[in-house]
């Protein structure tokens, strides 16, 4: 007996001493998840400040130091106007390419609940893709950020504090996406435009029936709106009055000391007033090239020079298709499609990317089994030829020469944009 408690002990210790010594190695280098389809490996390294860790791969440490030195400046702005910050480190993981970022495993073990039939994930972590911009990788970062923030603050991070709230508590997408649409960009064209279109066609209660981007523009107006009437305190007022009593309506009248039906008059009227009649106009009807197209679904086109056809992509989370239109008879056909649909948002919202060199040359680029392609089409003569394009991260933008034979390519490498020459021919 004796000595089976004696090999108990010294097991007990070296377990102990194992997990010490794994606990040790996290510093540098950590695995995280299993796998999904991945079409190479993640050799992640991290810099640590204060309040964030931030991960990053070959390739990728550049952008990575300046994104840790740029969140720690930002983090009292967006906690100062949530008027909350968050207990515990926040991850941010950099990816070099949205090709990258759709091999992700981070996260796949973490904790799922279901309700009313949806499956949520209990976000712990952000991941973000470079682009090619810095400026839009800043705002579309503090926007990610921002809105973990947020569910933390409405809903907690532990399970039992997630189902409790979820099935007591729900709130409009406007309000959460919105404010954090607000925090990263403040007031934007885009978000003007839209709103100003909505209200003159519908009532601002409507608002709350809204998903996706539509609820982003919408609830960025709302925050927008309420800064600029009663004042910035007031955001950070209404988000933990709602915290507490579990319901936005009564948060936003208990604030502002006014009725939620009145505000929203007030909010519509902010909007319409400064409107000229130029600006309500709308495309005459019969204009109308085909039915409309759906709002869940992301659109490109582009002419060709001599305008005999259109081409015209359609993204559906990340499955897309590649359409050709004969404008003088009215025919389509699809000419190209891939791509896998993703149920989160890792998806490339970009691609494909569409460019005409001359009316015999129709350039796509997109992605297969991990690899950029150039593809190049000719509607005359139904040919497509295929360009590898492996030695860039990721494409942004294309524009072919109108004689058909070269291509400007706009392309990261090493989490760096730069310009190239490709040549088509």
């Amino acid at each position: 007996m004796k000595n089976i408690f004696t090999k108990l002990i010294l097991l007990l210790i070296a377990t102990l001493c194992v997990g010490l010594n794994h606990s040790k190695s996290q510093d540098n280098e950590e695995v995280y998840g299993k796998n999904r389809i991945q079409y190479r490996s993640f050799d992640w390294r991290y810099y640590s400040s204060p309040h964030f860790d931030v991960y990053y791969y070959q390739g990728g440490q550049k952008i990575a130091k300046h994104v840790a030195d740029y969140i720690e400046d930002e983090y009292n702005r967006i906690t100062d106007i949530m008027g909350y910050a968050p207990y515990i480190k926040t991850k941010v993981f950099i990816y070099n390419s949205d090709l990258d970022l759709t091999q992700s495993n981070v996260g796949i073990k973490e904790a799922t609940f279901d309700v009313g039939g949806q499956t949520n994930f209990l976000k712990t972590h952000v991941e973000i893709a470079f682009q090619g911009s810095i400026s839009d990788f800043e705002d579309d970062l503090i926007y990610k950020i921002s809105k973990l923030f947020i569910d933390d603050m409405l809903f907690g991070g532990l399970v039992s504090e997630v189902f409790q709230s979820t099935y007591l508590f729900t709130v409009p997408e406007w309000f959460v996406n919105g404010i954090a649409a607000y925090i990263a960009y403040g007031w934007s064209a885009e978000m003007d435009d839209f709103v100003r279109d909505y209200l003159s066609m519908n009532n601002a209660d409507k608002i709350k029936k809204l998903s996706g981007k539509e609820a982003m523009l919408a609830g960025q107006s709302i925050w927008n709106f309420t800064s600029e009437k009663y004042g910035r305190i007031n955001i950070s007022n209404i988000l933990n009055l709602t915290r507490i009593i579990r319901n936005e309506e009564k948060s936003i009248t208990n604030t502002l000391g006014i009725p939620y039906r009145a505000f929203l008059s007030e909010y519509r009227y902010f909007y319409l007033n400064s409107a000229s009649e130029d600006e309500m106009m709308k495309p005459e009807r019969r204009k109308q090239l085909s039915k409309p197209w759906k709002k869940d679904l992301l659109y490109k086109s582009t002419f060709s020079p001599n305008g005999k056809y259109l081409a015209y992509s359609i993204n559906d989370h990340g499955k897309f298709k590649v359409k050709l239109r004969n404008i003088t008879n009215g025919k389509e056909k699809t000419i190209l499609k891939g791509g896998i649909k993703r149920l989160d948002d890792k998806f490339f919202e970009n691609l494909p990317i569409l460019s005409w060199g001359d009316s015999a040359t129709l350039g796509v680029v997109s992605h297969e089994r991990g690899v950029n392609l150039l593809y190049l089409y000719n509607p005359y003569t139904k040919e497509m030829q295929t360009r590898d394009l492996r030695r860039f991260d990721q494409v942004n933008q294309m524009d072919i020469y109108p004689n058909g034979k070269t291509a400007v390519i706009s392309a990261n490498v090493n989490g760096q944009s730069d310009l190239y020459l490709v040549s088509t021919g």
